[in-house]
Formats: structure tokens, sequence, C-alpha cells
């Protein structure tokens, strides 16, 4: 029997919201994608192919393919489904407007990334699963990691309208988790850990944050995901602070799905 596993993401999503995970790992709750995550993915899968491409015959996919590719995926997350439009500047407008936008935007992301990363990037390993064996623990770890280049150092590709802070860099639980799950793997730390970060606005803007993590940064994961197994296995969710910009109909599609926990009205305020 295949001992059970919990990834990295899981541990996020239990961190921002219980409720949150409650829905989405416990009942097999599915919601609608937003429209970050289709275009977030799409550009992502751009990254992943050219990556690929270029660990098996030494370059990059070509830019024309790129661009395709991310277009393709747009694409395909309208076809296959609604997507969730609610409390966005698309909310309102007809949705074959919406799929024009974002296929825009993703393409002029992935541009960007091609020119600005695709030459440079030393891929050994993309999108690779570290599964870590956890000792005296219940389960196990996992964790899928973008990209590992050849001096071993770790980037994770993200999308958004605003550069991430500092303090959101040094302290990212994802980071940490990739940091661990790449040394207990291959017995080798990474040498740094980067986040290619592309901003979506009217021009785009690319940005790479650079740090690193510490036994010190492990051991406090560790902590939170010991605290994480005693909540799931006392039945205790709790919810994300009611003013927390993840805790809104444009970050959680459980927010306007009969969420207890919050009030869906909202108030003026003077």
């Amino acid at each position: 029997m295949t001992k059970p596993h919990i990834s990295i993401t899981q541990l996020m999503t239990h961190t921002t919201c219980g409720e949150r995970y409650r829905r989405r790992y416990v009942l097999q709750e599915r919601v609608p994608p937003g429209v970050a995550l289709v275009r977030g993915k799409s550009v992502h899968g751009a990254r992943e192919l050219s990556m690929r491409r270029k660990l098996d015959t030494g370059a990059p996919a070509g830019q024309a393919e790129v661009l395709e590719l991310a277009a393709h995926q747009v694409h395909d997350a309208f076809d296959s489904g609604p997507v969730d439009c609610s409390a966005t500047e698309y909310d309102g407008l007809p949705i074959n407007q919406v799929r024009g936008r974002v296929v825009d935007q993703s393409v002029d992301l992935a541009r960007l990334d091609h020119a600005e990363y695709h030459g440079q990037l030393r891929p050994a390993a993309v999108e690779q699963e570290y599964r870590v064996a956890l000792e005296g623990w219940p389960v196990d770890l996992v964790c899928r990691l973008d990209l590992v280049e050849t001096d071993s150092t770790v980037r994770d590709l993200k999308t958004g309208a605003k550069r991430l802070s500092a303090s959101r860099v040094a302290t990212d639980v994802q980071l940490t988790g990739y940091h661990f799950a790449l040394e207990a793997v291959t017995g080798r730390a990474p040498r740094q850990l980067a986040i290619d970060q592309l901003i979506a606005k009217a021009t785009p803007e690319a940005v790479t944050h650079v740090t690193t993590r510490t036994t010190a940064d492990v051991a406090a994961l560790f902590r939170r995901f010991e605290t994480m197994l005693q909540a799931i296995e006392r039945d205790v969710w709790i919810p994300c602070a009611p003013d927390a910009w993840q805790c809104t109909p444009r970050w959680c599609g459980y927010h306007n799905a009969g969420c207890p926990y919050v009030n869906g009205v909202r108030r003026p305020t003077s």
C-alpha cells in the first residue's frame, strides 16, 4: 500500500485558509478557475514546452511555437468549462471578449518570458516531482519543481499584476519546501532560489527575485506541517481572516459558493 502524501501546495492552502483546504481536498469540491489562473497556467505551460525542448536538444523552442501554445492553452481552458470572471475587470463582459483579452495578455507575457529567460536558463530538470519519505510521519511530502538548473538553482515562474515584496519572497513557504525537497532527494541543497515574475500591465515587466533558505527555515516549515496534520486529524479548519486579500471573490472560488465564514454583501464605508 502506497503511503499517502501531502504536497507543498496543500500546505500553503491550509496555511491560507483551512476552510478552503477542507472544501478542495477533503470534500473534493471543484470551482471554475479564475482568469489569473488561466493566464498563469498558459504561460507556465509555454515555458515548460520550451525548457523540455532545451533539455532534449540544447536549444529552447522558437518564439512562434511558444506563443501558439500559450494562446492554445487559454482557448482550451475556456472551451473545457466556465472561467470565473467575477470581481475582476472582466466581470459583465461578453465571454468571447474576455477570452480574447486573456489570450492577448498570455501571449504578451509568454513573449516576454521567451525573450528574457529562455535563452539563458540551463535546465537540468523540468517539472519534476520530488517525493520525500518522512520516517515516523503518517504522510510523505511531495513537491513539483518548475525548473532546476545545472548549478542547482531552483526557479519558479509566477505571473501577477503587482511586484512581489521582498518579505514575501524571503518567507515564501513554497520555496522553503522546494529547498528541502531537492536537498533531501539529491543530497545537494539549492545554490539559490529564484522567482521569475512576469507582471501583467500595459507594458509587461519581468523581474527576478533571488533568495536562499537555511536549516532554521526548514525547521519552521516542519512545525507548520506538524500543526497542519494535527488540525486535519482533529477536523479543525481555521478560516482565512475576512480582511485578507485571499478572502475575496476574485481570489477564492468558494467565497460565493456557500462559505459560512463570509458575508457576501459588501457594505459601503465612509
